[in-house]
């Protein structure tokens, strides 16, 4: 592994008096997990999920260096807003997601552990989400109103990225389609809706979506 970290930024505005139930919730499940420290980065592992706990630190890492040796400015940018990675089974639809109140990227283990789903990839997606964290550092809000446009800048990050990572060009398609998506795509609605079928496809209970559903839709 090779560290180009700076010394991360303190988590000054990391309050956990300003914690809701779901974020209780990932902050266990952070702190029960498996740890290494990349890049100045603590990264932690579920030993829970569809995936391989070590195999997924490999990927993290092998991401983290195309950012450092791809896109140099998006990678300070990560280490100095991102003191935290957790890859793990995320109820969700998504393949990663910014817990702010948490200073947490969370990575959906099944995405990261498919043998299909590139390193260039990965890296994208953790641009992806290091621009909402740089984001709201800055005191923009994810709020329905404006999460439409928040989003579409994150993914005109990930497009900047992959035009210069050389695996990158397969990937530019992708993001470039979906910044036509409709502004409802990212509606409280929709992505609730998306939520618990992702818990239902899972298998579980109604009782135990129900109750899951509930704890993380602050996170949504």
């Amino acid at each position: 592994m090779i560290c180009l970290a700076e010394r991360p930024a303190p988590d000054h505005d990391f309050d956990p008096y300003d914690w809701s139930l779901g974020h209780w919730f990932y902050a266990l499940v952070f702190a029960l997990s498996v740890k290494r420290r990349m890049h100045g980065i603590t990264v932690g592992s579920s030993p829970v999920g569809a995936h391989d706990v070590e195999r997924s630190f490999e990927k993290v890492d092998q991401a983290l260096q195309a950012i450092a040796e791809y896109d140099r400015p998006r990678y300070f940018h990560i280490l100095r807003h991102v003191p935290r990675i957790w890859v793990g089974p995320v109820p969700h639809y998504a393949r990663g997601q910014w817990v702010d109140q948490l200073r947490l990227c969370m990575l959906r283990d099944d995405f990261v552990g498919h043998d299909a789903v590139s390193v260039a990839y990965l890296a994208a997606i953790i641009v992806h989400e290091a621009t909402h964290a740089r984001l709201a550092r800055t005191g923009i809000a994810f709020d329905e109103d404006v999460r439409p446009r928040v989003e579409r800048l994150c993914i005109k990050s990930q497009i900047e990225f992959a035009r210069k990572h050389p695996d990158g060009g397969p990937l530019i398609q992708v993001f470039e389609q979906n910044l036509e998506r409709r502004d409802e795509w990212w509606s409280d609605q929709r992505l609730r809706s998306v939520q618990l079928r992702a818990l239902k496809n899972l298998g579980l209970p109604r009782g135990l979506r129900w109750a899951i559903g509930n704890v993380t839709k602050e996170l949504s």
